[in-house]
């Protein structure tokens, strides 16, 4: 499944992840290994997912096993000599399998021999693929996020991060500082920063479509363009102008 893209030099691919997998993994990605330094020097956004990450040798075998938490500032990305074969999770699908505080890999990219020693050897043996249908084999056994956040995530999901959080607290029959504790949890974010990421990329998806950034700032509730641009910079380290490609990958390398 992964031969050709794991490949020195191959780019940045996804692949739709194995039927078991399908409830919790968004997507496979694969990225090919090599020092032509492409990368390097991009910046990479938020995306409110967190991510299994393998680094695989160019036999096909795996050479490590991190988790990258979610997100809530651009990350440099950094170029490395692996090929990668990453599992980006829906959001807060992660922390509750590993049964971590999604909080605490925030920002950060760990080991997974920190979280489950067990998990991290059976994934750290034989290639890429076979890890990956490791994983499918043992997903009956996860938790996902709690009906709740589930809840909060789609509300917030589903309105591009429109929804004030204050209102959905209230929907849900949760008081703010308790959702905002659970879905950190289980999340890795805030909903307020969770709604933030979603809103940009809303925004940005609008203003490629050939839409004016004054009449998206309208649409999805900023005070005005300035505020969105800001918005935008905050998040994704240029303004949306800006039409340098991103390396959706590099949030993983480094």
């Amino acid at each position: 499944m992964f031969a050709s893209a794991l490949s020195p030099g191959a780019t940045y691919r996804e692949w739709a992840p194995p039927a078991a997998l399908a409830a919790a993994v968004e997507c496979l990605w694969t990225h090919g290994g090599g020092d032509d330094g492409d990368d390097e020097g991009r910046l990479v956004p938020p995306d409110n997912c967190a991510d299994i990450l393998l680094e695989v040798y160019p036999d096909g075998s795996v050479a490590s096993v991190s988790v990258v938490g979610a997100m809530t500032r651009p990350l440099a990305a950094a170029g490395g000599p692996h090929a990668l074969v990453g599992l980006r999770f829906k959001p807060g699908c992660l922390a509750p399998a590993l049964r971590v505080d999604g909080g605490e890999l925030r920002d950060r990219r760990v080991a997974l021999a920190t979280m489950s020693t067990t998990l991290a050897t059976s994934l750290g043996k034989g290639s890429a693929a076979e890890c990956v249908n490791s994983l499918a084999r043992i997903a009956s056994t996860w938790q996902g996020p709690s009906p709740l956040v589930r809840e909060a995530v789609d509300v917030l999901q589903r309105t591009h991060g429109s929804f004030r959080v204050e209102r959905l607290s209230a929907q849900l029959g949760a008081s703010r500082q308790w959702l905002a504790r659970r879905f950190s949890a289980e999340v890795g974010v805030s909903p307020k920063t969770f709604a933030r990421v979603a809103r940009v990329e809303e925004a940005l998806r609008a203003g490629r479509s050939g839409a004016r950034w004054s009449q998206v700032a309208f649409a999805l509730g900023y005070a005005d363009q300035s505020h969105l641009i800001n918005d935008v910079r905050a998040i994704t380290g240029s303004t949306p102008g800006d039409s340098a490609p991103v390396s959706i990958s590099a949030r993983h390398e480094g």
